[in-house]
């Protein structure tokens, strides 16, 4: 199993996705800026694209999210704008999920996922499971240690729109 660091930085994994380029400032690999964000139109659901625990959930999500209701982006695709806007280091970012709603709003962890839940109709009722300070902790001890117990990704997964 590969040992990952908690920042590896990898190679994108396109999977057809088209990464649109904010208009005053796109990916540019001489100033490394990152890609930013267009103005949101639904919530997007923001994690760590190289964890495959991370990875493997968020293409579930995609598959039972007919309605296309979220977004999904790896963290490594946030812009420098975004980042700095939610005050949050990149080891935070990465850290754990995050629901960015459309009134740029953010929620993390479990309560992101709750946020999730509530949308995707089969879960609805397994809401209440992720809204107790028990699945918080739970959360952050399986978050902490989920490179060593799932292993990470040589590159970045990245949803099809």
């Amino acid at each position: 199993m590969q040992v990952c660091s908690s920042l590896h930085t990898p190679t994108h994994e396109r999977r057809g996705l088209a990464l649109r380029e904010h208009k005053q400032g796109a990916l540019n690999p001489k100033n490394g800026r990152g890609w930013e964000f267009n103005l949101i139109q639904k919530p997007r659901l923001v994690y760590d694209g190289i964890c495959n625990l991370c990875a493997g959930a968020v293409r579930f999500l995609s598959l039972i999210d007919h309605n296309h209701a979220f977004e999904y982006k790896p963290f490594q695709e946030l812009g420098l704008a975004v980042r700095r806007r939610y005050g949050m280091s990149d080891r935070e970012f990465q850290g754990r999920m995050h629901l960015i709603g459309r009134d740029g709003s953010l929620m993390s962890g479990p309560a992101a996922i709750t946020e999730v839940c509530k949308v995707l109709a089969p879960f609805k009722l397994v809401c209440r499971l992720f809204s107790s300070s028990l699945a918080d902790r739970a959360y952050n001890f399986i978050a902490s240690r989920r490179y060593s117990l799932f292993g990470c990704r040589e590159s970045c997964f990245v949803v099809r729109e």
